[in-house]
């Protein structure tokens, strides 16, 4: 009896042990399903979040083409926004998902809100959806004014206070300045059109030494403002950002010296320790085709007279490291025959310390960016497209009875700029500082032109802190979404 006994002992402990396994195996098992179902849905809920990013940049691209877009369009009136995801917008892949975007209005406030969605299915019977808001701001450059300077602005007045000219601005001018004296303008000088000046408590009047932030010779403002004096609120301080000069480009064949006394013609990217130019001669630069780039980096340039001509569509990048000179002759920038050349094919960056001279009948079709030298341009010579520098040294735009003028914008956020005698632009100029003196009777110095500001756009690698595009992220989050689908009854 004894031996039955034990082995009914033994089986029933066996059989206890078989369970406990067997539970033990079915608890394993069902955590090892669900940590796949876990990690399936984690993977799910990353590919709904990249494709829900996916959306967010799609809804970019849209705003850096025209900010003023909505989507969908038109934009339900019935409520402030789509009552249904905005599926299907696109797909990426039929085992991957769909993406989508909404774009609200712009409520005038300069921001913009936009969602992106994400959805991913899961074995058919579950939908994960991620959603991404974010804020954006639209940071491009707007030249609103023919001028704005961040502190004093001199019309006909020297520093010294004594009267020289009578110059005249077509267009808005502002400046942040709020101290006495700020803005003087002399028996003559005109704006036409409205000054902005920043928050000070007595913002017109006579008397160059009184205490108005504006000051002009006699008590009758609208001959010399032909609009209004207005105040900028605190918040409202206009603020542009400084250039900064790029990087040099490197890994570039070297190729020597080149002087040019017969037409030549450059093919090739390169450094060059110089390159001459002389006798009226013709230096072609084939530039490739359309965004193709012609990058050339030389220590001295010297066009002391003669002619670049581009070949192509594409674009020429001239780095200039020490020593720039154009002659005072009728030497060319792709400029043509007839001024035709394509400013927006061109840009120089002059990196020397010497003082960047444009003299006599010289002319340039394109941006010249220039770290930080002391500018002149005078006589007759012509820049068509912007001026731009970081640097705090003076820009005088200047000479004689000729007429010296840039095309486009001045832009010189911690520089003075002075315009002088017949030195005009025609399109806008942003500055720390302005003077303008020695100006005949009702001559315009500044002419706000907006198709000419437009005409060249800045370079990218000169104003990167304008953000992708000229559009900037204000702030980003993410929030989870699932939805059940209605599974099928199977017959």
């Amino acid at each position: 009896m004894r031996k039955s006994t034990e082995k009914g002992s033994v089986l029933i402990s066996v059989l206890i042990l078989i369970i406990i396994v067997v539970l033990i195996m079915v608890a394993v098992a069902s955590f090892i399903t669900g940590g796949i179902q876990r990690t399936k849905a984690t993977s799910s809920r990353l590919q709904a979040l990249y494709l829900a990013e996916a959306g967010v940049d799609k809804a970019i691209e849209q705003l850096k083409e025209d900010w003023d877009t909505t989507f969908p369009t038109p934009w339900p009136s019935s409520s402030p926004s789509p009552s249904y995801l905005p599926f299907p917008t696109s797909s990426l892949s039929d085992k991957v998902g769909e993406y989508g975007f909404i774009i609200p209005p712009d409520k005038g406030s300069g921001e913009r809100i936009i969602e992106g969605y994400g959805k991913v299915e899961i074995a058919g019977r579950e939908e994960i959806i991620e959603k991404v808001t974010i804020a954006v701001k639209s940071s491009v450059l707007t030249f609103n004014n023919a001028l704005f300077a961040d502190g004093k602005i001199n019309m006909g007045v020297l520093d010294n206070g004594e009267i020289s000219g009578s110059p005249h601005i077509k267009g808005d001018v502002a400046t942040n300045a709020d101290d006495p004296g700020s803005v003087n303008l002399s028996w003559g000088a005109q704006i036409d059109g409205d000054l902005y000046v920043g928050p000070g408590a007595n913002h017109l009047g006579p008397g160059v030494n009184s205490d108005y932030v504006v000051t002009i010779p006699e008590n009758n403002p609208k001959k010399y403002i032909t609009r209004d004096v207005k105040t900028l609120e605190e918040e409202e301080e206009i603020v542009y950002p400084s250039p900064e000069f790029p990087d040099y480009p490197t890994g570039l064949d070297e190729r020597g010296n080149l002087e040019i006394t017969n037409p030549a013609t450059i093919n090739e990217n390169g450094y060059y320790e110089s390159i001459t130019v002389n006798g009226n001669t013709k230096l072609y630069i084939n530039t490739g085709e359309e965004n193709k780039e012609r990058i050339i980096l030389v220590k001295n340039f010297n066009l002391n007279q003669g002619h670049i001509i581009l070949q192509g569509s594409g674009k020429l990048k001239l780095y200039v490291k020490n020593g720039f000179t154009m002659g005072t002759g009728d030497s060319t920038l792709n400029y043509g025959t007839s001024g035709e050349g394509d400013p927006a094919q061109v840009t120089l960056y002059y990196g020397g310390t010497g003082d960047f001279k444009l003299l006599g009948n010289v002319k340039i079709n394109g941006t010249v960016v220039v770290n930080n030298a002391k500018v002149v341009i005078g006589g007759s010579a012509v820049l068509k497209g912007n001026l731009i520098t970081g640097g705090d040294k003076e820009i005088t735009i200047k000479e004689g009875s000729n007429s010296a003028e840039v095309r486009g914008v001045v832009y010189a956020p911690n520089a003075k700029v002075t315009l002088s005698n017949s030195g005009s632009v025609e399109g806008a100029v942003v500055c720390k500082e302005f003077s303008s003196f020695g100006v005949s009777p009702n001559e315009t110095v500044i002419s706000y032109n907006t198709s000419v500001i437009e005409a060249t756009p800045f370079p990218a690698d000169v104003l990167s802190s304008t953000g992708s595009g000229g559009i900037s992220i204000a702030s980003w989050q993410s929030e989870s979404i699932t939805t059940k689908q209605e599974s099928e009854t199977v017959q």
